[in-house]
């Protein structure tokens, strides 16, 4: 990829501005009511919102490897997380499914939301390129790939009539963070829009890979970003390629059994290639594990499931999208401003309709987010609880 210095960055090649706006959000949501939770003494259904208020009580332990605390023994005032709850209603989150907190790595806090079951696997959307850069990484560390600058089309030799001197400069770096250079746009217009590069594809009814790698080069690797699932369900097929197996058995094998996650779903595409985009699917808690094993430096239980080297490299800003905000290996940064004109420095996975894993480091912390939100309304709802009460927990 070329130097910083050297990226074009106009609003719409960069897709800066729905990256943002995903991200930002136009306005604070500062008018909340009560949600319910399964199990607990809160609102269910109709009932006024000034008879119950919610009371937060510590996560259920179970077996699936998680330890379990309250709030106030990681120095989280368990108060400050009810008022979050006492804060959200049906009426203006009805898309919210659930939020975790994790602290030095202990379960704090669980609240699942609007009927939502908490065992239920819940469609990752695009935190599951986040997922698909940890299996990337793997592989590199065991040796299957000799690391991010190899060529894309070496691997793809039953496609060689697409090959152009430019896409032949296309590497693994380059479909990592979304730098290709490939005709491509899924940022400047809704999914349901025949214009849309996504929907194109969806729409194609053919070999999705042989579709992707057909397209147009419209610039050279490395120097315009542009958001697009198919620079993931390219590196998804590399990997395939490059590890010998399917993605879904090298992730089963080399990330969720070591994870002791025993549950997962992981959709396909036309031509049986694993959705490496946005087609994963996981519980909650899951989703947290994840989280804290990159928080912990690739490592879950003692065991390095991820080496440390990559967790820094692919976490580490790669391309710079404004003054607070860059993109990595799959792995979004953003630093948010307070209210006190303090700022916390972020990384996480984000999915459309407000999947989010976040990772705190000052904090030690991760914070989960599931949604249904038919809309981008989810990343505001999501950066709302964050800086209005999730962050001032944690300080």
């Amino acid at each position: 990829m070329g130097s910083k210095s050297n990226m074009r960055s106009s609003p719409r090649k960069c897709a800066l501005t729905t990256a943002l706006s995903m991200i930002w959000g136009a306005t604070f949501l500062t008018v909340f009511g009560l949600s319910c939770g399964e199990g607990r003494k809160t609102p269910f259904d109709n009932t006024p919102v000034d008879e119950v208020e919610y009371e937060y009580s510590v996560p259920v332990a179970t077996d699936d490897g998680w330890d379990t605390a309250h709030c106030d023994s990681v120095g989280i005032d368990h108060t400050l997380i009810e008022n979050l709850v006492n804060e959200i209603s049906n009426e203006t989150m009805p898309d919210l499914n659930s939020i975790l907190i994790v602290r030095d790595g202990k379960l704090v806090f669980e609240e699942y939301f609007n009927g939502w079951p908490p065992d239920s696997l819940h469609m990752l959307m695009s935190c599951t390129k986040s997922v698909t850069s940890a299996l990337v990484g793997i592989a590199i560390n065991e040796g299957y790939l000799s690391g991010i600058d190899t060529g894309i089309y070496s691997f793809f030799p039953e496609y060689d009539e697409f090959r152009t001197p430019r896409k032949d400069s296309m590497l693994l770096r380059h479909t990592i963070t979304m730098t290709g250079g490939l005709k491509w746009d899924q940022s400047s217009y809704e999914y349901d829009d025949p214009a849309n590069s996504l929907y194109q594809l969806w729409a194609c009814g053919c070999n999705w890979i042989s579709y992707i790698l057909a397209l147009d080069d419209l610039y050279t690797p490395g120097t315009e970003w542009e958001y697009s699932d198919a620079m993931a369900l390219t590196t998804g097929e590399v990997l395939c390629r490059a590890v010998g197996m399917p993605v879904t058995k090298w992730a089963e094998q080399k990330l969720f059994m070591p994870l002791e996650i025993d549950r997962v779903e992981w959709r396909h595409t036309n031509g049986s290639y694993t959705n490496t985009g946005y087609g994963l699917y996981m519980r909650s808690r899951d989703m947290a594990k994840f989280g804290q094993m990159y928080l912990d430096g690739g490592q879950w239980k003692g065991q390095q499931v991820v080496s440390q080297a990559w967790v820094n490299e692919s976490t580490a800003e790669a391309v710079p999208l404004s003054a607070a905000a860059g993109y990595g290996y799959y792995w979004w940064r953003v630093r948010y401003r307070l209210d006190d004109d303090s700022y916390v420095n972020t990384v996480f996975a984000m999915g459309n309709q407000g999947q989010m894993i976040y990772l705190v480091p000052s904090s030690n912390a991760v914070v989960v987010f599931t949604m249904t939100r038919p809309s981008n309304k989810g990343y505001d709802e999501a950066r709302w609880a964050m800086v209005n009460h999730i962050f001032p927990a944690l300080q």
